[in-house]
């Protein structure tokens, strides 16, 4: 279509299609263009990004470690948080919780 509208415009054939070869880049760089287009280029970004975090991991083993635990102590405390609260913390949503009993048998 644009060497159409070159040619329109009073280009020759070949200059119209040198023009429009420079304008999109080229048939090898259009191709590469869409085979990266097909798939899911986000699962491959993805999938690199997992590989270079891994690499990372492997050179500084003792700060990846310090990282987890910490993070593994933070989630500890948050659970440990949220049972508290719901069972002891937070008053029932009833309107005389003292009237209330168990019925459950050990």
């Amino acid at each position: 279509m644009l060497v159409e509208e070159n040619l329109a415009h009073g280009m020759s054939e070949e200059k119209a299609r040198r023009e429009a070869r420079l304008t999109f880049g080229g048939v090898e760089s259009a191709k590469d263009w869409y085979r990266d287009q097909r798939g899911l280029p986000w699962l491959d970004t993805i999938a690199r990004d997992v590989r270079y975090a891994g690499r990372g991991m492997r050179r500084t083993r003792l700060h990846c470690r310090c990282c987890s635990l910490s993070g593994a102590g933070i989630g500890a405390n948050t659970t440990v948080f949220s049972l508290i609260n719901a069972a002891m913390i937070r008053p029932l949503p009833v309107d005389h919780p003292e009237q209330l009993w168990c019925s459950a048998s050990l």
